[in-house]
């Protein structure tokens, strides 16, 4: 994961010296180690640095974590919860989802 201390750190140093910063990419699923960057900490970030006026675009690259943020986030034109579409997936027949449970963390990151 992402080590958003030394992000900040690395933000502050460009601030000090007016570097400008285009983007942070954010790794929601790595597809060897399914590793998931702390999207809502790196958020908090942004926020923090935007009002020294320190402003930047965020690229999350979903190896894996795409497709679940996918499956997870319920259709707006069927008007169904997210906790509804997460029944439907637990009682699912699929082997994926019975055998394999997604991280609090992960869960968390989904829905920032």
């Amino acid at each position: 994961r992402m080590d958003t201390e030394f992000l900040k750190n690395e933000l502050q140093k460009c601030l000090e010296q007016r570097w400008p910063v285009i983007g942070v990419t954010v790794v929601f699923g790595t597809t060897q180690e399914g590793a998931v960057d702390d999207l809502e900490k790196i958020l908090e970030i942004r926020k923090h640095f935007a009002q020294k006026g320190l402003t930047f675009y965020i690229h999350i690259d979903g190896a894996w974590g795409g497709y679940f943020a996918s499956v997870m986030q319920p259709n707006p034109a069927n008007e169904v919860s997210i906790e509804n579409v997460q029944r439907r997936i637990s009682a699912s027949c699929s082997t994926m989802f019975n055998e394999s449970q997604l991280s609090t963390h992960f869960e968390t990151q989904l829905r920032c």
